[in-house]
């Protein structure tokens, strides 16, 4: 704002520099690559309500910090321009922010959208505004025209890119979260579906190759798969822009319904309709007394889920990063789907469990199919994958292999190994002889990197 004290004209007001660019595979925010750790906010379903009556801008402060908390940089709002109020607090707090071109109280259909061929209904007129209201915020990284857009007017698409180019060059563009055809020119990052399995055994690679983009960045010009007599050809699909894989993670788990409802009564805010008919159903199929190991059981498969799938992401040499989905858990219907409830508040995961394959500086392990034979040596390749800004160049790779109760089975130490690198790459490979048994054992690998008796980085699988 501007104030004038004694003839002079004083400018006043809160401003943020950043600068971001891309080179082909990652974001860069102040000339440092950063691995895009994305979660979902803004269409209904991914959305929940102020359920424990802050101040406005705290409800957005609190989502923003507990989302950093377990790691994530950049929050996508799906189908909404963010609230400003969050825009603030995400200026703040620091954490990157993409939105969707929609007109407010457009409500996000996604069925219709998807067989609508692409209409783009946002005009000059309103693009024009939503920059001019938007602009001063540093948060905001990215433009996006909107969710799943398939087979949009190419040269419309290509009006929105120069528009906003010329209005607002310091942000980045791209047209679609997913469905857009291989190698559009005017975009500046690709968000698209890596599949929706779940990314062991069979598809254990879905996050390292292109296949499952065969159908996404399908042209009916420049066709990406073929088939001819007793034969299949695809085409290789390659990415000049970061690549970020679309809506990943999208694993359900119960609810504690009871802890919920008191926190419901606690807040005095109206509960969802569906706390009592669930409690009601438990109580029915006389499952009271058990539901505690059943909630604790259907957490910890949903927590081995996201592990897997986020470490597979961080393995992949094709990704740039991901949008979750999702960080808080909806109050709209009963499945969770969240880290946190929809209170923002943890419930069962930790973030330090959580940052072990969510931090900037992530070991991992390539363990296939994890099931072996006793005495059988085997080969396991570990990669670092690093994003931090610590400035720890060197340190020393600690391992054990120990049996569920603690009994190690083999350990090892590999000194002065270089981490000082950006990126995704491998250290070492560890080969190891497992341990004879008669039956079936349960294994624990424990890795850690050491530097100045300090761990930098640890991580463990069973």
């Amino acid at each position: 704002r501007i104030e004038y004290a004694d003839g002079e004209e004083i400018a006043k007001g809160a401003f943020g520099f950043r600068r971001l660019s891309t080179d082909g595979k990652y974001v860069y925010l102040n000339g440092d690559p950063i691995f895009v750790k994305g979660y979902i906010r803004g269409a209904a379903a991914h959305e929940h309500g102020n359920d424990a009556g802050l101040p406005e801008k705290d409800f957005y402060r609190k989502n923003i910090l507990q989302a950093k908390k377990f790691g994530f940089n950049l929050v996508r709002f799906h189908s909404v321009i963010p609230d400003a109020l969050f825009l603030e607090a995400a200026d703040e707090l620091g954490i990157l922010v993409h939105m969707e071109l929609r007109l407010p109280n457009d409500i996000y259909d996604n069925l219709s959208e998807m067989t609508s061929a692409g209409e783009v209904g946002i005009e000059n007129d309103d693009i024009e505004r939503i920059i001019a209201e938007n602009y001063e915020h540093p948060s905001l990284a990215v433009y996006c025209i909107g969710n799943e857009i398939k087979g949009a007017d190419k040269e419309r698409i290509e009006e929105i890119c120069h528009l906003i180019k010329r209005l607002d060059p310091s942000r980045l563009f791209t047209d679609t979260c997913a469905w857009g055809k291989n190698g559009r020119p005017y975009i500046d990052i690709d968000i698209q579906h890596m599949g929706y399995y779940f990314p062991f055994g069979r598809h254990s690679e879905m996050f390292a190759d292109t296949d499952t983009l065969t159908v996404a960045c399908e042209d009916k010009d420049v066709p990406i798969s073929s088939e001819g007599e007793n034969c299949f050809i695809r085409r290789d699909v390659s990415f000049d822009v970061p690549l970020l894989a679309h809506e990943v993670c999208h694993y359900t788990a119960l609810r504690d319904f009871r802890v919920l409802r008191e926190k419901f009564r606690k807040s005095q805010t109206p509960e969802p309709w569906w706390i009592g008919e669930e409690l009601k159903m438990i109580d029915a199929k006389g499952m009271s007394e058990i539901y505690p190991r059943m909630y604790a059981a259907s957490k910890f498969f949903q927590f081995e889920c996201w592990k897997t799938a986020f470490e597979a992401i961080r393995r992949s040499r094709i990704l740039g990063g991901f949008h979750f989905l999702q960080f808080a858990d909806t109050d709209r219907y009963e499945n969770s789907n969240g880290v946190v409830d929809c209170f923002d508040d943890e419930n069962y995961t930790k973030s330090e469990d959580f940052l072990k394959f969510n931090g900037n500086k992530i070991l991992l392990a390539d363990l296939g199919n994890r099931q072996f034979y006793g005495g059988e040596q085997v080969v396991f390749p570990i990669d670092f994958s690093n994003f931090g800004n610590d400035g720890i160049k060197r340190a020393d790779l600690v391992f054990t292999l120990a049996e569920d109760g603690g009994e190690i089975c083999a350990r090892g130490n590999l000194p002065n190994v270089d981490i000082g690198k950006k990126g995704i790459y491998e250290i070492c490979k560890i080969t190891l002889i497992l341990p004879d048994s008669d039956g079936g054992k349960c294994l624990r690998l424990l890795l850690k990197l050491v530097a100045d008796g300090r761990t930098c980085s640890e991580n463990d699988w069973k």
